[in-house]
């Protein structure tokens, strides 16, 4: 099992259901989504740092891989646009939902304020302290980990730390 993937959130919880992102990251779910669905990797949700605190009242989370999610397939009949966030925005005169396309999921790990700070993991990783460009990908969508080598790898390291610190975060074995 490996992190594969990232999908910014700007909140999450242990029931969590599914995993969502804007309409300009609808292909990337969906060939994220049919790659890994059923499978035993994991998807990372990273709040953002600078997540609205309408929608993430709690800066502590800001920054930070807080969950770990698998990727459920996708029921029959069902598309992406079957899972919205439910994150609504006054938008164009009327209401509309922020990140209206998502990919069912469960969730294996959950920490608020214990998991991997990404901005930390990517200097780690990557050697690299452009973490607003690095983050500009998130602007379209999910972001591939197999085409970043050894951040998933970084992340999962932190996440293990955080699992013998508390092991209360792990939801569901994985």
């Amino acid at each position: 099992m490996s992190i594969e993937a990232l999908s910014p959130v700007f909140s999450t919880d242990p029931q969590g259901d599914r995993f969502c992102t804007t309409s300009q990251g609808r292909r990337s779910l969906e060939q994220l989504g049919a790659r890994l669905a059923g499978s035993q990797s994991l998807v990372g949700l990273y709040v953002t740092e600078s997540a609205e605190p309408d929608y993430a009242p709690d800066p502590a989370q800001h920054g930070r891989v807080v969950a770990l999610v698998r990727t459920l397939p996708m029921p029959q009949q069902h598309t992406v646009q079957d899972y919205p966030s439910g994150c609504m925005e006054f938008r164009g005169g009327k209401l509309a939902d922020r990140w209206p396309v998502g990919w069912p999921s469960e969730t294996v790990f959950f920490s608020p304020h214990g998991g991997p700070v990404l901005r930390d993991a990517v200097a780690l990783a990557l050697h690299s302290y452009d973490f607003a460009g690095f983050a500009g990908q998130f602007l379209q969508g999910p972001i591939d980990l197999g085409r970043i080598p050894g951040l998933g790898d970084r992340l999962m390291i932190e996440v293990r730390y955080e699992l013998a610190r508390n092991p209360a975060a792990q939801i569901r074995p994985f």
